[in-house]
């Protein structure tokens, strides 16, 4: 097993290639180490152990504002079958209990199916407002639950998703003041497998941002979807399809739900 580090080792590691979330300066991602999935936080040259309890499976922190401002983390913790959501302060390292979000239950699977007992809730922060998926890994038609991250104030709301006939894996999850944003991913479909769709949280509605289509033998990749303070932001990447040729290039877009408009920066 590989040791927690401490120290000088600890101070500076640098973060793992997957499961990290960053804002305001500061990543966060899981990690494992010394037998459970431990998370992690750098900003600058400088990285801290979190206080989150070692997991047995993986862990897929959200860092954003938290309700002061300040920058923060959300993560999932597990007794058993039954889940919260917590929330770290980055800076000082408090961390509390998000209250009022209902009762979060996570599928059992076997020990050995650690990959598919990931947590699977993709929780994320903005303000106010913490988001996160329920219906287990498998589920093709998941809900995301909407609800406060400040002393459980304002109500929990349950949007039903629909991304398309057939339904669809959710890969990432964004959330700002008013909105959800999502991205889905269909690895055993043909023609449109992703798109990345918008929900209001107070009427539920659902709209197509990027439906994922690429071009002739071009298709397309998105990822790192986030939001600013003011709008949605992922970015675009074109590829060759079945062996075929296709000029690489990466678009960073830009979406604002004031406007409902989507630019390229």
């Amino acid at each position: 097993m590989t040791p927690v580090p401490s120290g000088e080792a600890l101070r500076t590691r640098k973060p793992a290639a997957e499961w990290r979330s960053s804002y305001g300066g500061w990543t966060v991602w899981s990690e494992e180490l010394d037998g459970g999935y431990r998370l992690f936080a750098r900003r600058g040259t400088t990285t801290k152990l979190l206080p989150a309890p070692p997991s047995a499976v993986t862990q897929d922190p959200g860092a954003g504002a938290g309700p002061t401002g300040r920058p923060s983390t959300v993560y999932q913790r597990c007794t058993g079958a039954v889940c919260s959501i917590w929330l770290v302060d980055l800076a000082t390292g408090r961390q509390r209990r998000v209250e009022g979000l209902g009762a979060i239950r996570r599928e059992t699977r076997a020990a050995s199916d650690v990959e598919m007992r990931s947590l699977e809730t993709h929780p994320r922060l903005w303000g106010s407002r913490v988001a996160f998926k329920t219906g287990g890994s498998e589920s093709r038609r998941p809900s995301l639950r909407v609800g406060p991250s400040a002393a459980g104030r304002g109500a929990v709301r349950t949007l039903r998703t629909s991304p398309g006939e057939d339904g669809g894996q959710l890969e990432q999850l964004a959330v700002g003041p008013k909105h959800v944003v999502v991205l889905w991913q269909d690895d055993f479909c043909f023609g449109r497998c992703i798109g990345l769709y918008i929900y209001g949280v107070a009427s539920g509605r659902q709209q197509v941002i990027d439906d994922g289509r690429g071009t002739g033998a071009c298709v397309a990749y998105l990822d790192a979807v986030r939001f600013d303070g003011r709008a949605f932001r992922w970015t675009r990447d074109l590829g060759a399809n079945d062996g075929g040729t296709c000029p690489t290039r990466t678009a960073h877009l830009r979406y604002d739900p004031a406007t409902g408009q989507t630019t390229e920066r």
